[in-house]
């Protein structure tokens, strides 16, 4: 008897050790790391870069590859990538007539935002940011070309919606004109991107 009771005594005593040592390894191990948000908007289509009125006429330059949106403490970045940047009368031809490019996004709170830019054969290009459709003065974002992306850079200050809290960017969506007609969209309704979360873009 005396026995018995003691292996049962000692069998008690290794299952709560065990269970001590299983939630003393659940508590000490390392949370995963949260993966960063990366190519919020993607068009799945490839080379379908057109100029739709000169039937056949493909455009590396208005063809839409992915886009992002990202927000740092400070400022809110948008990409835009594109299969090319060069713009010139040998590569692309119809580019005298102006071309476009826009990527957007809706705020959880309602807003939203646009960023477009207008290039030419002559490389002058005309960047705009727009939240609700109302200008954002020129002096609170800057526009640059890196490599085959173009990328919108805006103070959060600019957008008054933006200090306020838990705020999500959904429906995305970007275009490419051509003289004022469609060259290549994409449009994703699934991807979200929370406020400061971790991105791919840098946004300080």
């Amino acid at each position: 008897m005396r026995r018995r009771r003691a292996i049962g005594v000692f069998l008690a005593i290794s299952l709560i050790a065990t269970a001590a040592a299983t939630t003393a390894s659940a508590a000490t191990k390392p949370k995963p790391k949260p993966k960063p948000k990366c190519n919020m908007l993607l068009d799945d289509r490839l080379d379908d870069g057109n100029v739709s009125f000169a039937p056949g006429q493909k455009s590396k330059a208005l063809d839409i590859i992915s886009g992002d949106v990202a927000t740092g403490p400070t400022q809110m970045v948008a990409v835009l990538r594109v299969k090319s940047t060069a713009i010139s009368p040998t590569t692309e031809p119809y580019a005298a007539l102006g071309f476009n490019w826009t990527i957007a996004t809706t705020s959880s709170l309602g807003q939203s935002y646009a960023f477009k830019v207008r290039r030419s054969e002559s490389g002058i290009s005309h960047p705009t940011v727009t939240v609700d459709s109302v200008a954002v003065p020129s002096n609170l974002y800057t526009f640059k070309i890196v490599g085959t992306t173009y990328v919108w850079t805006m103070k959060r200050s600019a957008s008054p919606n933006l200090a306020r809290p838990k705020n999500v960017f959904r429906q995305f969506r970007a275009t490419s004109q051509v003289f004022s007609t469609n060259g290549d969209d994409a449009l994703t309704s699934a991807s979200f991107y929370p406020d400061r979360a971790l991105s791919c873009v840098v946004a300080r």
